[in-house]
């Protein structure tokens, strides 16, 4: 039981794939707000390789503040 629950402390790498697919954003909007500095930069894994760490994505998603207001669709 051990090995499982140290296999499940794992902090998985995402690629920008599924980084899109969580986020629900464009690949372009994920790199402009990295420039912006309000998105986690990604870690360099190899020369051509780069991947985001799964918590810090979560992270971010529960930093974001709530929405102040919602409308409603007409």
């Amino acid at each position: 039981m051990q090995e499982q629950s140290n296999i499940q402390s794992i902090d998985p790498f995402l690629k920008l794939k599924e980084v899109v697919d969580i986020v629900k954003v464009q690949s372009s909007t994920i790199y402009r707000w990295i420039d912006a500095g309000t998105f986690p930069r990604p870690r360099q894994l190899g020369a051509n390789c780069v991947r985001w760490r799964a918590s810090e994505i979560r992270a971010w998603q529960d930093n974001r503040p709530e929405a102040v207001a919602v409308k409603k669709a007409s």
